[in-house]
């Protein structure tokens, strides 16, 4: 990510990234088990891979967090972006994952040359959002 920020800087370009929480996550492995949650998560890592450009890039933070990164993306273009990953979560799910529910919240910052932050200050800000828009 580090060379992602140093670019769209160089570049005087925009960079929006998405922190990615899946929703009760823990109910989901207490009540069908570890080897269903890993299915989910799964899942979830094709169904993000499936909707973002090339140039973007989707990673797993640990647990059940996920970062997403969209060099020279405003936020108004990855919301649109994130609506379309929400609805295809509720969507075409493998049978074996049919009768859970799976959702995830998700929040986004974007820098741009006026708006110089660290990596460290990028992620906190975008899961900060992630959590208001939790609630």
């Amino acid at each position: 990510m580090e060379s992602e920020l140093k670019r769209a800087r160089l570049k005087n370009s925009s960079l929006t990234i998405c922190y990615i929480d899946v929703d009760k996550f823990k109910d989901i492995n207490d009540n069908f088990g570890h080897l269903l949650g890993d299915r989910v998560l799964q899942y979830i890592t094709k169904v993000l891979s499936a909707n973002i450009r090339k140039n973007d890039a989707a990673g797993r933070l640990g647990g059940d967090e996920f970062l997403l990164i969209f060099p020279t993306a405003v936020v108004e273009n990855v919301e649109n972006v994130m609506k379309r990953i929400t609805e295809n979560l509720r969507e075409d799910r493998p049978e074996e994952l049919s009768k859970m529910t799976i959702s995830i919240s998700y929040g986004m910052t974007e820098i741009d040359s006026s708006n110089p932050v660290s990596e460290d200050e990028l992620i906190k800000k975008a899961d900060t959002e992630m959590y208001k828009n939790k609630k």
